[in-house]
């Protein structure tokens, strides 16, 4: 299964913008085949706006649709497949690299509330005045990609797509609760180790198992590391960490045809058994046990 990070998406000829943190899609429905039953997984968070028409798209082997006056929200690391797009979509992608997402595009006191709740709810209904201000950035977006020798273009469309994103933002704050959103806090230095813990955790794919190895990269005790997420989350960093194996996990299961040993290597158990003895554990069946029932479901 390929995975498309950053560099790799930026390539594509259906980029319509790029600098180095973001990429911008205008014109998906010209660019891309009207359906496809690939699959790989996303090195990039995107955000799609839909206009009009529909978009059907299977998202960690969950089918999502996305209907005119809707967002969707695809996390880094989430598989995509089984993709179908009516003839009259209209839509635009924004994707944004783990450097941007750790530059402050959510703020340290409340990254973990908008990191879970994008986790949760993949589809973001928008009002019609939400909707109208994005289509308004869809079109001098457009003109300005159709107009390459204008002055200072790349500026315009680096600080339009800054808006576009800000403006996401406070729309995910009308619909998160209000009581789970502090105001007027102050970022503490536990609210910025946090976030760089889970940006560390999000890049690692299931590849680092000790709140130690973590803590080493953050340059503090295992320990405090542990207060620091359980303060912010209520779960603790194991947690955090089987739930990210867990998902890499499933995913390498069903979507590739790697050997259960290759992804037991690929995932770095230090052999066989414990691996299976850790998908049994949190999975209550055998790797290739639960392998035939991911298969069965789709």
């Amino acid at each position: 299964m390929e995975t498309l990070g950053f560099d790799r998406l930026g390539k594509g000829d259906w980029i319509d913008y790029k600098d180095e943190n973001v990429i911008v899609a205008y014109d998906l429905i010209n660019k891309l085949p009207s359906n496809s039953g690939d699959s790989f997984k996303l090195g990039v968070m995107a955000i799609v706006f839909c206009g009009r028409g529909r978009l059907q798209l299977d998202i960690d082997g969950i089918t999502h649709t996305l209907q005119s006056n809707e967002a969707m929200v695809c996390p880094t690391g989430s598989v995509l497949s089984n993709y179908m797009m009516s003839p009259d979509l209209k839509m635009f992608a924004i994707g944004m690299s783990t450097k941007a997402l750790d530059k402050k595009v959510f703020s340290e006191k409340n990254f973990w509330k908008y990191a879970e709740y994008i986790t949760k709810h993949h589809i973001i209904p928008l009002t019609k005045e939400d909707m109208a201000f994005f289509v308004r950035y869809y079109e001098l977006g457009k003109a300005l990609i159709d107009n390459p020798t204008k002055p200072h273009r790349d500026q315009i469309i680096y600080h339009l797509q800054q808006i576009v994103i800000y403006e996401f933002i406070n729309i995910l704050e009308k619909h998160i609760p209000q009581n789970d959103i502090p105001e007027h806090e102050v970022v503490n230095q536990g609210d910025l180790l946090f976030k760089r813990f889970i940006t560390k955790l999000a890049a690692s794919e299931g590849k680092i198992h000790q709140v130690s190895d973590f803590a080493s990269e953050l340059n503090i005790s295992a320990k405090y590391l542990s207060v620091i997420v359980k303060n912010t989350s209520g779960k603790t960093a194991l947690q955090l960490i089987h739930e990210t194996m867990l998902k890499e996990i499933e995913q390498q299961l069903k979507f590739t045809d790697k050997s259960i040993k290759e992804i037991a290597t690929d995932l770095n158990f230090q052999n066989l058994s414990f691996f299976g003895k850790f998908v049994k554990s949190h999975l209550g069946t055998s790797p290739k046990e639960y392998r035939t029932n991911l298969k069965k479901s789709i």
